[in-house]
């Protein structure tokens, strides 16, 4: 009886973990997975300031999990990722953490009111990517809206 029980609560554990596909740490507020992959490649660029600590931050994070040197640029069409301030966010409550991250087949947008948003929407999207030299990167395409769950 007692291995019945013990194997019937095994599987209920397993199912509920199963249902997060994403394991993001800890949890954003808001996720949406959507159809389709962002290519994550050489070709690849960071839209934003080039003096920016943040834009600086995620070059230095992608090249150690994955070899890809990608550029600073202050404008691109291609492939991107992007950092830009969202006026108009979740921010104008007074509080400095939230972000949206956007990912789809062409780009990758990471907006946010201040630099700590960034600084967190930057640490989700690099649990995004997984840490192995490729010369492409699959990144599932997604929204997010995150948000500190508790003032301190």
């Amino acid at each position: 009886m007692t291995t019945k029980l013990t194997a019937f609560l095994l599987l209920l554990v397993t199912i509920g973990f199963s249902q997060n596909s994403l394991p993001l740490i800890p949890q954003p507020g808001q996720v949406k997975i959507e159809n389709g992959i962002f290519l994550l490649t050489d070709k690849t660029v960071i839209q934003a300031d080039a003096s920016s600590f943040e834009a600086q931050y995620l070059q230095m994070a992608i090249k150690q999990l994955t070899g890809l040197n990608l550029k600073i640029v202050p404008v691109s069409n291609g492939s991107k990722i992007s950092l830009s301030f969202d006026v108009d966010g979740p921010a104008a409550s007074g509080v400095k953490e939230p972000y949206s991250l956007t990912v789809s087949e062409k780009a990758i947008a990471i907006k946010a009111e201040y630099n700590t948003g960034f600084f967190y929407g930057i640490q989700t999207l690099l649990q995004l990517i997984p840490s192995e030299n490729k010369r492409e990167i699959k990144i599932p395409c997604l929204k997010i809206n995150d948000y500190p769950k508790f003032q301190w």
